[in-house]
């Protein structure tokens, strides 16, 4: 007697295969995959804006093109000459944000994710061949919960990376540093 899963044969492989494909084409998975990343794409620079506008509030210009200067060595060329134009667009060149710049760049960033959530739920119900029963002010007021969800657990995901390096580091550097390496404490 046999133990364990039977291995598909390529018959069955076959079928799976062509179910998959009927599916995608049938529920047009790459438009929908387009729309998303459309709505990402568009909610990218208003992000940038209000990032620009909220650091423009807390650190000093000559700040803000270091540190544009160290993420432009990270990113590809073309990406980090869309950012650089962006910043210098939202800063008319002078380096420096506002609140109104901020305000109004979150508010547009929430939107275009917020539109790209409702095309993800959209998405997922033509996948799973559900009807939109939701109402508008529901369905609407079901996307911003989930964009804000979203954009809460990421900003907590970077602030636990950011911590836990920090510790790491801390700790590294009283491991490594020897007592004779350590600057003299005046007394």
């Amino acid at each position: 007697m046999k133990t364990g899963r039977r291995i598909a044969s390529a018959r069955a492989w076959r079928q799976i295969a062509a179910r998959l494909w009927h599916e995608i084409t049938e529920d047009h998975v790459s438009v929908v995959a387009a729309g998303i990343a459309f709505y990402a794409l568009i909610a990218m620079f208003p992000a940038i804006a209000a990032l620009v506008g909220m650091s423009g509030l807390f650190f000093d210009p000559v700040d803000l093109g270091g540190e544009l200067a160290r993420l432009s060595a990270r990113l590809p060329p073309s990406a980090a000459e869309i950012v650089r134009d962006q910043v210098v667009s939202v800063t008319g060149g002078s380096g420096a944000g506002s609140g109104l710049v901020a305000l109004s760049g979150h508010a547009v960033a929430i939107y275009g994710a917020m539109k790209g959530v409702l095309t993800l739920i959209e998405g997922l119900n033509i996948a799973y061949d559900e009807d939109g029963k939701r109402g508008l002010v529901r369905l609407y007021l079901t996307a911003l919960a989930l964009t804000l969800a979203i954009l809460i657990g990421f900003h907590l995901r970077l602030a636990m990376i950011a911590t836990v390096m920090a510790t790491i580091a801390l700790y590294l550097m009283r491991i490594l540093v020897t007592p004779a390496m350590r600057p003299e404490e005046d007394d």
